[in-house]
């Protein structure tokens, strides 16, 4: 029997000399852990698990169709993506040019 908070029992008597008083109190109860115990000596890989591809899943598959409108897709995106830094710069040099004639016009 244990006696982790009676004082009467001295220290390193009985079948627990040197364990702290946790170590004694941890090993009194159970682990509610809900993790499994796993066997180390058992293989993780089966037949099951992989499989080499047959013939058919080898073969290259090329769709044209698929292939031509990703392109258009990205094509698309690039061109409009072009045209905004374009248009967006027209307009600040539009207003850079009318900020210095404002200026111009005043100081005469």
């Amino acid at each position: 029997m244990l006696y982790p908070t009676d004082n009467k029992k001295p220290a390193g008597t009985g079948n627990l000399a040197g364990l702290q008083l946790s170590e004694i109190i941890m090993n009194q109860f159970p682990s509610h852990s809900q993790t499994p115990k796993f066997d180390s000596n058992k293989s993780q890989t089966s037949q099951i698990l992989y499989q080499e591809p047959t013939p058919e899943e080898m073969k290259r598959r090329s769709n044209a169709f698929s292939n031509f409108f990703a392109f258009l897709v990205l094509f698309a995106l690039f061109f409009s993506l072009g045209c905004m830094i374009i248009v967006t710069a027209e307009r600040e040099s539009a207003n850079q040019v009318a900020a210095v004639a404002k200026v111009v016009e005043d100081a005469k």
